[in-house]
């Protein structure tokens, strides 16, 4: 089974559909946090489970509410399917971890079965269990984390019935995982928090699919159907930034990924990331990098620039 280096759009399930099988819903992803332009990877969510561990360094994954968990070599979480999260390494130290990516299906089986009933939804639709640690033992290794590492190397051999040893595994890890949060599974479901994470989801697409235009606050607020006075308290509160610094750090990220990638010019760059000059873009640029667009390039990418 082919394993690939992790790549992130926002509404991240739209970099899945090609890797994902429907008749075996499970990919098993390798993210190298060096290789990103940026260094990170940024606000984003999908519709499958997600479990990882980390091979190198640490991270730190926030994800919205205000709410997050730092990582080691060696730990390993859960992230619930839909929800919005950013990870990122220690300042100025690279990160190195495997993610596993898989349908739900794969785990329940049919729908409307024991396996999905009393196993799978009480654990997807608990509000507390958006994302979680995996629980270690006292000499700090994981029994989760072991297994992930055997699924990750039954999926890298791809030996004959590779996928029914993948299912099992992830069956096993699943139920270990019901197991140690079984007293967080009786908390309430939390609707308003879910209602926050939607309105939020909408406005960050309409953000990534209009970036290129002078979209103002009440844009980015109607696509929540929210206010925006709402619209600033509900990024705040799931993002910890205001709408428009959003904005602005999405359009440098794709500046960023254009300056390496292409060879087209600063001033075409700021004309197509939504900015209003080359001026402008250039001193954002510099305020966010600490370098020039020019300057980043240089550092970044053998591409020369024609013109100015």
């Amino acid at each position: 089974m082919q394993i690939r280096q992790l790549t992130i759009s926002t509404h991240a399930e739209e970099s899945f559909p090609d890797m994902m099988n429907p008749q075996f819903p499970y990919i098993p992803l390798y993210a190298d946090l060096s290789a990103y332009v940026e260094g990170y990877i940024p606000w984003h969510w999908h519709k499958y489970i997600e479990m990882l561990y980390i091979l190198e360094g640490s991270l730190k994954i926030s994800v919205s509410g205000d709410n997050r968990i730092f990582l080691k070599e060696g730990d390993g979480c859960y992230i619930a399917p839909g929800t919005l999260h950013e990870m990122l390494p220690e300042p100025g130290k690279n990160c190195i971890f495997i993610t596993q990516i898989f349908d739900q299906s794969l785990i329940a089986g049919k729908p409307y079965s024991i396996f999905e009933h009393k196993y799978v939804f009480p654990v997807l639709d608990c509000s507390l269990l958006k994302i979680a640690k995996f629980k270690q033992e006292p000499d700090g290794s994981s029994p989760i984390t072991n297994m992930l590492k055997q699924t990750y190397l039954v999926s890298e051999k791809s030996e004959i019935g590779y996928e029914f040893s993948i299912r099992n595994i992830l069956s096993d890890i699943w139920l270990q995982f019901y197991k140690d949060m079984s007293r967080t599974l009786k908390a309430s479901y939390n609707t308003e928090g879910d209602l926050s994470e939607e309105r939020i989801k909408k406005m960050l697409i309409y953000i990534e699919e209009n970036y290129q235009d002078d979209i103002q606050i009440a844009d980015i607020a109607q696509a929540g159907n929210v206010s925006s006075r709402e619209c600033h308290r509900c990024f705040q509160a799931n993002l910890g930034m205001t709408p428009f610094n959003y904005l602005i750090n999405l359009r440098i990220r794709i500046a960023k990924k254009m300056l390496v990638s292409t060879n087209d010019t600063v001033t075409s760059i700021s004309a197509d990331t939504g900015f209003s000059s080359s001026s402008y873009f250039t001193r954002v640029f510099k305020n966010l990098t600490g370098m020039t667009p020019r300057e980043f390039r240089k550092e970044n990418s053998p591409h020369e620039e024609d013109e100015t």
